[in-house]
């Protein structure tokens, strides 16, 4: 994997932007159609998988995303096999942060946030809760390995 090839994109096709790219050439999950190609990168562990859908035609993500649903995820993972691909991707992170509390109450968990909630197991005060709160993350980045030549890609996963 190398980390110094520059890559110049179109953002909203108005600004030119430069980004450091990471390239490797690994076997990887795969599978392509038509319509996208979806490449699964392992997570470290190797129990989870970062899938990413890139459509075919160069204008066509708004398509996929409209027609993807659950089934035709499952379908591509079941689909895919092992191939040698060689990958070029950007550094980044993303980060999603939701409040909950309204789709918990959506779920019948509105006693746990009214002045009505017990929560006896845990006090005798009276207690209900304020606030629910995930933040989610993904990180994708360069590892290097002190004193090999090879470097690996260090996807990171988490949440609070």
């Amino acid at each position: 994997m190398q980390c110094d090839r520059l890559i110049i994109g179109q953002n909203n096709y108005r600004n030119i932007t430069t980004v450091d790219m990471m390239v490797m050439k690994e076997h990887f999950s795969y599978y392509e159609d038509q319509d996208v190609q979806v490449l699964g990168m392992p997570y470290s562990g190797g129990q989870t998988q970062m899938l990413i859908i890139l459509p075919q035609q160069r204008f066509g993500l708004a398509d996929v995303e409209q027609k993807l649903t659950g089934k035709k995820l499952l379908s591509y993972v079941q689909q895919s096999h092992d191939a040698e691909v060689e990958v070029e991707l950007p550094r980044f992170k993303l980060e999603k942060r939701l409040e909950l509390v309204e789709a918990l109450q959506k779920l019948g968990m509105g006693l746990a946030f009214s002045d009505f909630a017990t929560f006896t197991g845990i006090s005798e005060e009276p207690l209900k809760i304020s606030d629910v709160i995930q933040k989610a993350f993904i990180e994708v980045s360069l590892i290097q390995k002190l004193n090999l030549a090879n470097k690996k890609a260090r996807i990171k996963v988490g949440a609070v």
